[in-house]
């Protein structure tokens, strides 16, 4: 099993700069931050005399929202996607046993070839 390498990237929160300690690139966690930031900071501009600690669990409220959306229509894209595939199968077993029911199947048209 590969150890995970924990690094340590800088970031800026509105206007705090964190150290944050993570397995993940630099990069990804530099999104994520910006990500936060966004979130802190509309919410900030919306209601300047809030605590930062409201803002934050504020952000981590909306955020979560957008996760459990996503998750939601994930779960029903799977849903579709397999009630899709079940459909298909059925339709190409129902082919088989059309195809299969035939006077030249594939089985004949093979033997006469040879």
């Amino acid at each position: 099993m590969e150890k995970t390498t924990i690094k340590t990237t800088e970031v800026k929160l509105l206007g705090e700069t964190y150290a944050i300690k993570s397995g993940a690139e630099s990069e990804r966690v530099k999104e994520l931050a910006d990500y936060l930031d966004a979130k802190m900071s509309e919410i900030k501009a919306a209601a300047p005399n809030y605590a930062m600690l409201k803002v934050v669990i504020l952000a981590a409220f909306y955020i979560t929202e957008e996760l459990f959306e996503c998750k939601t229509q994930l779960s029903a894209t799977l849903n579709t996607m397999e009630e899709k595939t079940a459909n298909i199968l059925k339709m190409l077993e129902d082919a088989s046993i059309t195809f299969s029911g035939q006077q030249n199947g594939p089985d004949d048209i093979s033997s006469s070839l040879t």
